[in-house]
């Protein structure tokens, strides 16, 4: 009998997705690098910040079509998680804590406390403005993910209903518009409370329950294979023309077309996702996001003289692609070293295995192919 693993293969779009996904928000730090950007280029680069609603996204897609229709056990699925993220995780710590006591790099880890470092350990630090994004760089990411976890499995409850899965998604706009608003009067004249504001969870909420109620929609037919170019188009071209409208964006426009934008590829699957690059740029992009900030750090005192020499786009361009090979580099082998081995450990223990489905469990649509999320 052929097992679940083959009966849902991997789906290699998904992987390069997240290597848009890792490749465009390395983007926006490498930007932060450069002063002298013209202002369309510098919206540009900071647009590169979606990248991370569309980690949400492609990762709420990937958790119910790996879940949706089979047994759920909530310990087989926490430790799964855990696993998953906090051997990389802890690695940044660590890696931070080093760099910001034995360097001169201009770190955010230099003002982080005991409570700051425990809490991020517990990777709660999502809950407090002092330690959200402080002890690992772009830690707020992780934190908001972890949260995706744990309320997954009313997700996945709600996926069963239609109706109400498209409720909670509406439902989950509202909810991140009153947050935002929300933490803002409270916090707004507090250090770093404006950030909070836009960094909680529950404003991004919608990217990871976009993803998962992507995962509930029905086999695609002939109307979606004629709809979707055009969704995808029509997504990009937004997305390029609210990059320009910086000031006037909120987070919610980019996560809707993003959503769409996941849809339609999903139906199309552009070749350049499923070749060879993007895929292997995804497969690595946690560990590509943990070591990042490192590697910029390294590069961020040569960033002027650059600019002085060839001029602030080249600049950009040297910088970014240094970045990218430097990064990926420490970041395959981090993945070949740390992050495979402890999947494959799992899995022989029993946290890892797909479950098996259950005889009345619906066939497996066109998404219902497993990746690692």
């Amino acid at each position: 009998m052929a097992s679940d693993a083959a009966a849902r293969p991997h789906l290699r779009y998904l992987d390069g997705l997240r290597g848009v996904a890792i490749l465009a928000v390395l983007l926006v730090h490498s930007g932060q690098l450069i002063a002298g950007l013209s202002q369309p280029v510098r919206d540009f680069t900071f647009y590169g910040v979606r990248g991370v609603q569309l980690f949400f996204i492609v990762s709420g897609l990937t958790l119910t079509i790996n879940y949706a229709g089979r047994p759920f056990h909530a310990a087989n699925f926490a430790a799964r998680r855990f696993f998953r993220i906090a051997p990389m995780f802890y690695l940044g710590i660590v890696l931070y804590l080093l760099l910001s006591r034995l360097t001169a790099m201009q770190l955010p880890t230099d003002r982080a406390t005991a409570g700051d470092v425990a809490a991020t350990i517990l990777f709660v630090h999502g809950w407090l403005p002092s330690a959200i994004n402080t002890v690992v760089p772009g830690g707020w990411s992780i934190a908001a993910e972890a949260m995706f976890y744990v309320m997954f499995p009313l997700l996945l409850v709600a996926s069963r209903r239609p109706r109400l899965m498209a409720g909670m998604l509406a439902g989950s706009y509202v909810l991140a518009v009153v947050a935002n608003v929300a933490l803002k009067r409270a916090l707004g004249d507090a250090p770093g409370g404006i950030e909070f504001a836009r960094q909680f969870w529950l404003v991004h909420a919608p990217a990871f329950i976009g993803g998962c109620w992507l995962g509930t929609l029905a086999p695609q037919g002939a109307l979606a294979r004629k709809i979707a170019p055009f969704v995808l188009a029509i997504s990009v071209i937004a997305l390029i023309i609210d990059s320009q409208l910086r000031a006037y964006s909120i987070v919610l426009v980019p996560i809707a077309l993003l959503t769409a934008l996941v849809w339609s590829a999903g139906v199309i699957r552009p070749r350049a996702l499923e070749g060879r690059i993007l895929p292997l740029i995804g497969e690595i992009s946690f560990s590509l996001y943990v070591l990042q900030f490192a590697v910029l750090g390294a590069l961020h005192p040569l960033a002027a003289g650059m600019e002085a020499r060839i001029g602030a786009n080249p600049a950009l361009v040297a910088i970014y692609l240094a970045a990218l090979l430097l990064a990926g580099a420490g970041s395959w082998l981090t993945w070949q070293l740390i992050e495979k081995p402890v999947v494959r450990a799992t899995r022989r223990v029993g946290l890892g295995r797909p479950m098996r489905a259950p005889s009345h469990a619906r066939q497996p649509n066109e998404f219902d192919q497993g990746n690692e999320a």
